[in-house]
């Protein structure tokens, strides 16, 4: 067996202050080696903090939760009448029947980009909130958007995994898969875990890390500290999920795991030797 290289790359970077400090928490342990930064979070000051240990930096665009950064007038396809983003079932359904203009989503694309580059934020990488650049619809213009930025690194949500969540992670990866032509040119990984399986315990931990194939694998992760809500999580309905994944990382036993298993943790933009083959069309990971 090939050797085997896990990014473990936390969203939502900039959500709320506890999810900022619990990512800053795993970086600073060095379980965490990329976040991915929410440009309309409503914590991006101290996500300042939680950056500066984590790693390499990436755009978390969003286009499902909160409010857009260009004004309601020019983004009226991908609001409601309150002027935030439509919830992602209504996106999917409005971007399926051609009501999601292409050009305002490259727009905000752009905006948010713009604003983590102007904040000091050195963002090397692209992905989304909620995989909605898997959607054929919108995946042309957050493919435009990303490559206009100069940025040549995006995920590939694509885990073909099992797992609890393993129908959502077939219906995603199957409609990244169809669209893959669309991120021609873009570096990716060879393999995605934490869509059909969250590490929310170190068993469940142990089971990604048995299954993961030779080559480059990004471990998706959301991270929380314990508390209550706090402004900016009006949306999330996964805090337990988020505060067990954050006590998982944190366990000593997790890095023990690593070393255990033969997985070596790497940056996104780190040398990690050459890919593995991955068949996208039969879902066959090297």
């Amino acid at each position: 067996m090939g050797e085997r290289w896990l990014i473990v790359t936390a969203d939502d970077l900039g959500m709320s202050v506890a999810i900022n400090e619990a990512i800053r928490d795993a970086a600073r342990a060095g379980i965490v080696t990329a976040a991915g930064i929410l440009a309309n979070g409503g914590a991006l000051e101290s996500a300042r903090d939680a950056a500066l240990d984590a790693t390499d930096l990436g755009v978390h665009l969003n286009l499902t939760e909160g409010l857009p950064l260009l004004p309601v007038s020019e983004v009226t396809s991908l609001v409601g009448r309150d002027g935030s983003f439509h919830s992602l079932p209504n996106l999917v359904f409005r971007a399926s029947l051609g009501l999601v203009r292409a050009d305002q989503v490259v727009r905000e694309c752009e905006a948010q980009i713009d604003r983590m580059r102007r904040l000091g934020f050195p963002i090397s990488y692209a992905d989304s909130h909620q995989h909605i650049h898997a959607h054929p619809r919108l995946a042309i213009a957050i493919a435009q958007a990303v490559r206009r930025a100069g940025l040549r690194r995006i995920r590939q949500a694509i885990d073909w995994s099992r797992g609890p969540d393993v129908i959502k992670a077939r219906v995603i990866a199957a409609t990244m898969r169809a669209n893959t032509a669309r991120f021609d040119g873009f570096t990716r990984c060879d393999a995605t875990r934490g869509i059909a399986r969250r590490p929310t315990s170190i068993e469940e931990w142990e089971r990604i890390l048995v299954s993961l194939p030779r080559g480059r694998t990004e471990l998706i992760v959301h991270l929380r500290r314990p508390g209550l809500p706090q402004p900016g999580e009006e949306r999330v309905r996964d805090a337990a999920a988020r505060q067990a994944e954050w006590r998982t990382l944190m366990d000593p036993r997790a890095r023990d795991a690593l070393a255990r298993h033969g997985v070596r943790l790497v940056r996104p933009t780190g040398n990690v030797g050459a890919p593995a083959d991955v068949d996208l069309n039969t879902g066959e990971e090297g």
